[in-house]
C-alpha cells in the first residue's frame, strides 16, 4: 500500500497528496495567474496545498490553501525566491510532490540547495528520528529564447514547458527527461469583447484628444529590454508617417522596471511623437484594477507586441479573448500558440536577451521596424483581414481556457505523485 513517509498512516493516494508549489501569488503577474489557476483545481482536487508565493508579501489572503511569503526570514532580501526557505517548508510539510514555476535557469538553485540541506539534515548525530526523503520535483518552466542551457534540468523529476518551442530548444540544450506540455490559458470570464466607444471613454483622461475615430495601437506589459519597447516605438513612427488620417495613437499600458527598462519620453521625443504616445504606468506586482484590463484591451484597434522572446505572452491572449486583433514576432511562446490566430511577422535579427544582468546568453529575434510598419498598414488599411484575426484571436483564445491548464496540470501531478509512490 501506499503511505505517506510523515509517519502518521495517511493513504496519500488517490484521496490526497500534499503538495509544495513555489511561484509567484497575489500579485499582478502572468507567473501568478499560473499558480492560482492550478493550485484552485488541485484544492477542490481534494489535495493540501501549500505555495511559496514569490512576490507576496504575506499579507490575509481569502485563498483556500496556505501561501507563505518566499523570503527566509535569517536571509531576508538575498532570498527573494525563495531558495533558502524551500528546504524548511519541506522538513515541515514533508511533501508527495514540489512544482518549480520559474525560469529554467533559475531551477538548479533550488534543487542544489534542497538536496545540500537534505544531506546535512539526515547526517546529523544522533540521527534525527523521521529522516527526509528527496521529493519528486516537477518543474513548470517559460522558455522565450534559443540556446537554453537544458541540462542543467536532468536532476528534476519532470518538466513541463507552455509550448513545443520551449520542450524542443530545453531538448536541444540537453535536457534528456520526460517532459510535458501544458500551455497557459485566460480567464475568459473577465476578458470578453467590450464597446469600444465605452471602453475609451472609460479609461481615456478627458483632457486625451482620442476620438471614437482614432486608431490605436495598444502595447500591454513590462517596461524591460526584451520587450524591445523602444522597436514598438520606432515601428508605431513609421506607421504614424504613412497614415496620419486615422489619426493614430500609441497607448503603452506597461509596469516600469526601474534601470532596466526603455526612457520612454526621451525615446517618444526622438521619434517626434509627441501627443501621439500615451503611456499608462502601473506598479510592477500591483497592475491595475481587475476591471480596467478588460476595458484597456478592448479600447485598441490593434494589439502589438515586438518582444524579442516569450514563454507564452498572456497580455496577446487576453487582447485576443477581448477581440483585438494581435500583431506578434513569428518567435518564441507566440510563434508557436498564437500561429494563424495573430498575424506573425517573419524575424530578421537575432539577440542574446534574457536572463537581465551578468550572464545573458539565450537569444531572441525580432523583425525589422519596417515588416511592423507594414503588419499595421495591412491591418489598419483592410477591414475584412481585421474581422479575419478578429474571429481567429477570439477562437483560439475560447480553446485555451484557464480550465483546460488547470485539469491538464492537476493530470500531470497526480500521475507524478502516483507514479512516485509505486516506486
Amino acid at each position: 500500500s501506499l503511505w505517506s513517509s510523515r509517519g502518521a498512516c495517511r493513504k496519500v493516494w488517490p484521496a490526497m497528496s500534499r503538495i509544495i508549489f513555489v511561484g509567484d501569488a497575489v500579485a499582478a503577474t502572468g507567473f501568478s495567474a499560473a499558480t492560482h489557476a492550478v493550485c484552485d483545481e488541485l484544492h477542490r482536487a481534494g489535495h493540501d496545498v501549500h505555495v511559496l508565493g514569490l512576490n507576496y508579501f504575506g499579507d490575509p489572503t481569502d485563498y483556500p490553501y496556505r501561501i507563505y511569503p518566499c523570503r527566509n526570514p535569517f536571509l531576508g532580501a538575498t532570498d527573494g525566491m525563495g531558495v533558502g526557505r524551500l528546504p524548511h517548508l519541506v522538513e515541515s510539510l514533508r511533501p508527495d510532490l514540489i512544482v518549480l514555476l520559474n525560469d529554467p535557469w533559475n531551477i538548479k538553485d533550488y534543487l542544489d540547495t534542497l538536496k545540500s540541506y537534505i544531506e546535512r539534515y539526515n547526517a546529523q548525530i544522533p540521527p534525527p528520528p523521521l529522516p527526509i526523503d528527496m521529493p519528486p520535483v516537477l518543474a513548470w518552466v517559460a522558455v522565450d529564447g534559443k540556446n537554453q542551457m537544458g541540462f542543467r534540468l536532468n536532476g528534476v523529476t519532470h518538466v513541463a514547458t507552455w509550448t513545443k518551442f520551449a520542450i524542443d530548444e530545453l531538448r536541444t540544450g540537453g535536457y534528456l527527461g520526460e517532459s510535458t506540455i501544458v500551455p497557459l490559458g485566460v480567464d475568459l470570464q473577465r476578458f470578453h469583447p467590450r464597446d469600444k466607444t465605452v471602453a475609451r471613454r472609460a479609461i481615456m483622461h478627458p483632457d486625451l484628444r482620442v476620438s471614437d475615430s482614432s486608431f490605436i495601437v495598444g502595447v500591454v506589459g513590462r517596461n524591460q529590454p526584451r520587450k524591445r519597447l523602444d522597436l514598438t516605438i520606432e515601428a508605431f513612427s513609421i506607421f504614424c508617417n504613412r497614415h496620419p488620417d486615422l489619426d493614430p495613437y500609441l497607448y503603452l499600458h506597461v509596469a516600469p522596471t526601474g534601470d532596466h527598462g526603455v526612457d520612454l519620453v526621451k525615446v517618444t521625443h526622438h521619434r517626434k511623437l509627441q501627443g501621439r504616445v500615451i503611456v499608462s504606468s502601473v506598479p510592477i506586482g500591483e497592475g491595475a484594477h481587475p476591471a480596467t484590463m478588460p476595458l484597456v484591451y478592448s479600447s485598441f484597434d490593434v494589439y502589438l507586441t515586438t518582444s524579442q522572446g516569450e514563454g507564452w505572452g498572456l497580455p496577446a491572449h487576453e487582447a485576443m479573448a477581448c477581440g483585438i486583433p494581435v500583431i506578434a514576432p513569428d518567435f518564441s511562446g507566440l510563434g508557436d500558440w498564437a500561429r494563424d490566430a495573430a498575424l506573425l511577422v517573419p524575424c530578421s535579427h537575432e539577440m542574446v536577451t534574457a536572463p537581465i544582468g551578468p550572464g545573458a546568453y539565450t537569444i531572441g529575434a525580432v523583425p525589422s521596424a519596417s515588416a511592423i510598419a507594414d503588419a499595421l498598414s495591412r491591418l489598419a488599411t483592410d477591414p475584412d483581414l481585421r474581422m479575419g484575426y478578429h474571429l481567429a484571436g477570439l477562437e483560439r483564445a475560447a480553446s485555451l481556457p484557464w480550465s483546460r491548464t488547470a485539469v491538464e496540470f492537476r493530470t500531470l501531478v497526480e500521475r507524478l505523485v502516483e507514479e512516485s509512490h509505486r516506486r
